[in-house]
């Protein structure tokens, strides 16, 4: 609910794209975000209601005095295969203080479909991470989603570490024929721990570009 809301009242994030040609704001460079790309500027939308839903969950830590300790991140459209054992992220040394995302599908940077912030991670890199998508420095000039991930959360000082799969089993998944089955192009190679995936029988866009083969 408080999601639905916060999408209904943001600002266009067209305005924000900046007009200058300033090398060092250039982003996202697969998605021609400069030109005003529906995939880049749906980047930026996901971001704006990521930070705007930090920013809520930093209301209620100061209003009810907590900390949270992990902060997940996922997408509208993710479907569990598996459970999130916290006790594996617990058991990882600094943990309040890293990023965690799957080790694969990284697509030269970090895969940003299912991401578990250590509670200090969180404060370091969402408070801001709409607000200073388009902070000029030269680390940031990036070709993609991923690799802008990777390369802002180590300007904010944010450790990641990539995890097997089934500790994160959460995969972009549709209705099809009555039933739910997840896209191959965002599935990553089973391991164990993972149920095994229905796979949808349509071909979508992001198949035909970022594939990778199943186990049986």
């Amino acid at each position: 609910v408080m999601s639905a809301v916060l999408l209904q009242h943001r600002e266009p994030v067209e305005q924000d794209v900046p007009t200058d040609k300033d090398p060092l704001k250039y982003r996202l460079e697969q998605y021609s975000l400069q030109n005003a790309s529906l995939a880049g500027l749906n980047v930026l939308r996901r971001w704006q209601s990521v930070e705007a839903m930090y920013g809520k969950l930093q209301q209620v830590e100061s209003a009810e005095g907590i900390k949270y300790d992990f902060v997940l991140v996922i997408r509208g459209d993710s479907y569990w295969m598996g459970p999130l054992n916290l006790p594996n992220f617990l058991a990882v040394k600094d943990h309040q203080d890293k990023l965690f995302t799957r080790n694969c599908l990284a697509w030269g940077g970090l895969n940003d479909k299912v991401m578990l912030f250590g509670g200090h991670a969180a404060r370091k890199g969402l408070s801001r991470m709409y607000e200073d998508f388009f902070y000029p420095d030269k680390s940031l000039v990036t070709y993609n989603a991923e690799s802008f991930l990777n390369k802002f959360m180590t300007f904010k000082g944010v450790v990641s570490q990539q995890v097997p799969p089934h500790w994160l089993p959460g995969y972009d998944s549709v209705k099809q024929h009555g039933k739910l089955c997840q896209k191959k192009g965002y599935m990553c190679k089973r391991d164990p721990g993972q149920e095994k995936p229905d796979l949808c029988s349509t071909m979508f866009l992001s198949d035909a570009v970022q594939f990778v083969s199943l186990d049986e």
